[in-house]
């Protein structure tokens, strides 16, 4: 009896010493950036960012954002701890926000997350050696008139064509507007 029982006490020590060795080596995952990789800014103003992490044991302390302009990437860029809410059991939404100093059009701020959980286990979104970057945009759209000239004077019905560029980051269709003036009332489109 005695030697069955240094058995069955020798049998548990192993088993939990199998289950203690057992430790979580996932890390977190995540996704859903914002702003997205290749935004345009205007800089000169404070942008939001935010990450959605899949973690049940975040270190909601842990959770970085990693940002530089390409003049001190990665040497000298900034590191910013990130504020996260739970959403769900394993679902959190970390935030923060950075003043991005004005800059020359063209000019790039890289930027990735880093979060950890509770057994150390660490996930980036981008990296150091392959970040994520917005591109400063400080050139507004130049509009020009196709087919009339300013000011002049147009007595029946035309069609009005502009040609809108913008060098850098193109046109959105949708924020293009036009007003005119009609005996002295402005109307838009």
């Amino acid at each position: 009896m005695k030697k069955l029982l240094s058995v069955v006490t020798l049998f548990t020590f192993f088993m939990l010493l199998n289950l203690t060795s057992a430790q979580d080596t996932t890390p977190p995952i995540l996704s859903n950036p914002m702003p997205q990789n290749g935004t345009y800014i205007r800089g000169g103003a404070t942008y939001s960012f935010s990450i959605e992490i899949d973690e049940p044991n975040l270190d909601e302390t842990s959770v970085k954002l990693h940002i530089g302009s390409e003049e001190v990437w990665p040497d000298e860029r900034g590191i910013v701890t990130m504020n996260c809410f739970k959403i769900d059991t394993t679902k959190w939404r970390c935030n923060t926000s950075v003043m991005i100093a004005v800059a020359e059009t063209g000019t790039k701020e890289y930027f990735y997350f880093e979060a950890k959980d509770l057994n150390g286990n660490v996930g980036t979104l981008a990296s150091v050696d392959e970040p994520f970057f917005m591109i400063i945009d400080r050139e507004p759209p130049v509009v020009e008139a196709a087919n009339f000239n300013n000011r002049s004077y147009i007595g029946v019905t035309n069609r009005l064509s502009f040609d809108i560029k913008d060098f850098l980051s193109g046109v959105n269709a949708s924020s293009v507007f036009v007003f005119w003036k009609y005996e002295n009332e402005t109307w838009s489109s």
